[in-house]
């Protein structure tokens, strides 16, 4: 598995754009093929015939240009969503998220179903799904949340206790606590939340919808979960 992203297609071939955002292991500018996810991407469409070019913006922005820019045929990484199916397909599985709360190890919690979750400060990330049962409860004012833009905001935020949990995904607290968090006394709760599925979402359009079966097609034979668990031990190896 090759991570360097160098761009090895002919020059002729068609390009094809996706927005994404800085969510490392997964995707980042500063990392090898751009992260887990972008190199296993640009792979797969190496095989299908595609150049792909992969551009980042903050995430809200992100999901607007494969909206509304007809230069994007989607973004990624994503989580499946009925609201997001409203202006996406998604592709085929790409990796796994193992979503959970990151805390304070000094100050763990211990829940056992959502509704234990009341009157604790949350912190979300802005524009993220999470599970369809917590954003249910965040939406109806159930559940006292903070949205910040980056994951690492609320990292920081455990640390001086202005909050109780963050919404995270394991890998990205690993990654963050092993680079720009380091030394935190952060840990992630040992009660999970789901083992999320990540996609491509691409906008619906039967242009599009050709691309996407393209990939999905040269996604056949590979195995995402061990390309990423490969991707994340050869990271964690430097």
């Amino acid at each position: 598995m090759a991570w360097s992203g160098a761009a090895k297609a002919d020059a002729t071939e068609p390009v094809i754009r996706i927005s994404t955002s800085e969510w490392p292991p997964y995707t980042s500018q500063g990392l090898p093929g751009q992260g887990a996810s972008s190199a296993l991407v640009r792979h797969v469409f190496q095989r299908a015939g595609y150049r792909v070019e992969i551009t980042f913006f903050p995430f809200k922005r992100a999901v607007a240009l494969a909206v509304n820019d007809p230069a994007y045929v989607g973004y990624m990484t994503e989580y499946d969503d009925p609201a997001v199916r409203q202006h996406f397909a998604f592709s085929a599985v790409i990796g796994v998220s193992p979503l959970g709360f990151a805390e304070n190890a000094q100050a763990p919690v211990t829940w056992h179903s959502l509704e234990d979750l009341r009157g604790l400060r949350i912190g979300v990330v802005n524009g993220y799904v999470n599970t369809a049962a917590f954003d249910a409860m965040m939406q109806d004012g159930q559940l006292r949340t903070q949205g910040v833009d980056l994951d690492e905001i609320n990292l920081r935020k455990l640390v001086v206790r202005h909050l109780d949990l963050a919404v995270i995904d394991g890998n990205v607290a690993a990654y963050l606590l092993a680079t720009t968090e380091k030394g935190a006394p952060i840990r992630m709760n040992p009660h999970m939340l789901e083992n999320k599925n990540l996609y491509i979402a691409f906008r619906h359009d039967p242009k599009v919808d050709a691309i996407r079966l393209a990939f999905d097609k040269a996604m056949r034979g590979i195995d995402p979960v061990k390309w990423q668990q490969a991707y994340i031990a050869k990271l964690s190896a430097h």
